[in-house]
């Protein structure tokens, strides 16, 4: 990976040409992309969770509803004063044993009327 800056002068990484997107990548880019909503929008920083590749793809795998929700709880209310509006959630086509080629980023927006339409 190449170092890179942001145009707030934030360092961050850029991936080669022969490089893929992985899990410690998305990551990164969470924690760049949390340290400038915090410094420009606290409150709109407060309001938004990021859900991590892991947490992601153990979504995907668990069986139950309230096992999920157990997950995804702490992301909601992570210091039982702050409730996420927003969630970044990183979708991977990959199977059970990994492999995947393609990423999307899913944005839900819990203050919606169609609440609880987010199936995992």
């Amino acid at each position: 990976m190449t170092p890179t800056t942001s145009v707030d002068g934030h360092s961050g990484q850029r991936l080669g040409l022969t490089e893929w997107l992985q899990d410690e990548h998305i990551a990164a880019d969470y924690a760049l992309v949390e340290e400038e909503l915090y410094w420009n929008n606290p409150d709109l920083a407060r309001q938004t969770g990021f859900v991590q590749p892991a947490q992601a793809k153990l979504l995907r795998l668990v069986p139950s509803e309230s096992d999920r929700l157990q997950i995804l709880l702490p992301i909601f209310n992570e210091d039982d004063t702050d409730v996420a509006n927003f969630l970044f959630v990183p979708v991977n086509d990959a199977g059970v044993g990994g492999g995947g080629s393609h990423w999307s980023l899913l944005l839900v927006d819990w203050r919606a009327d169609s609440r609880g339409c987010l199936s995992l």
